[in-house]
């Protein structure tokens, strides 16, 4: 059926995207926790005043994927 041919392309790109910004994360994690143990500079503050915020957007947008994702794979299977 051509609709479930388009969910499950949704849903492997959902899968895909999240991803991508869940290693944004990981990385950005590492990143914000190296520079909290040695901030000394006042570019190491700017970048974790920076880091911060983004990290949180990053957080909002993979969970609002991974539930996207979630309600397409029930629609998939209700109907």
């Amino acid at each position: 059926m051509k609709g479930n041919d388009d969910i499950k392309e949704l849903i492997a790109y959902y899968k895909h995207l999240f991803s991508h910004v869940w290693n944004a994360l990981l990385l950005l994690t590492g990143g914000l926790v190296g520079l909290m143990l040695k901030s000394e500079s006042p570019q190491a503050k700017a970048f974790i005043t920076a880091g911060i915020p983004l990290w949180f957007a990053l957080l909002v947008y993979a969970l609002s994927l991974h539930i996207r994702a979630r309600r397409l794979i029930r629609r998939l299977k209700d109907g």
